[in-house]
């Protein structure tokens, strides 16, 4: 199933949202392992064993999360039921207080990357950017690509925008409000409506 680019944006901005929110709380990444792994290693380096465990068990958990999403959408699920099944995990991580909450954001996002990569032409990542970036440099400094190319490289501009803008906006709500987290699937469920779940046309 391919999506819009524009559903990319805001899955873009909900992970950056995600990530700022968790970080925020739980010194964690929910959707940047890179992170995650660099904290991992800072843990050990450190003797602060009980620390890399939680980094240990966050990474864990987004794997198992891609691993999931894999093969719910190869056997029962569509990916807009699996983004669904996202939405709610990050809804009831507001009442989870305990770093146990980043793990399971990290279940969250690892569901998200792998239910929704093919937006237009482009197989792009929305949960973590370091590869999106190297994409976007490759593709609009290319002077020989093709018009499918550039478009996606610009796709992918955007896509880094609205990671950033949505990671601003979990660093201002985690401080501003309570439940921070309601935000995001809040954010997915309205906007995006009937992209992820189409009406069949009668007739």
């Amino acid at each position: 199933m391919s999506f819009r680019p524009r559903q990319a944006w805001l899955l873009a901005g909900i992970a950056g949202y995600v990530d700022a929110a968790c970080f925020s709380h739980y010194h964690a990444f929910a959707g940047q392992m890179t992170g995650n792994t660099v904290l991992l290693a800072i843990d050990i380096a450190t003797l602060d064993w009980g620390r890399a465990a939680e980094h240990l068990a966050i990474i864990a958990a987004f794997l198992a999360g891609v691993l999931a999403a894999t093969v719910a959408g190869r056997r029962f699920a569509s990916p807009g039921a699996v983004l669904l099944g996202s939405a709610v995990i990050v809804a009831l991580c507001s009442l989870i207080s305990s770093w146990v909450a980043a793990a399971v954001l990290a279940v969250a996002m690892g569901l998200q990357n792998a239910a929704a990569r093919r937006f237009g032409a482009a197989t792009i990542n929305t949960t973590f950017i370091t590869g999106d970036m190297q994409k976007m440099v490759g593709s609009l400094s290319d002077r020989h690509a093709d018009l499918e190319t550039r478009w996606t490289g610009r796709l992918l501009l955007v896509l880094i925008f609205a990671y950033l803008a949505g990671a601003v906006l979990g660093a201002v709500m985690s401080e501003l409000l309570r439940y921070p987290l309601l935000i995001p699937p809040t954010l997915m469920l309205v906007a995006l409506g009937d992209a992820f779940f189409p009406r069949k046309q009668l007739g």
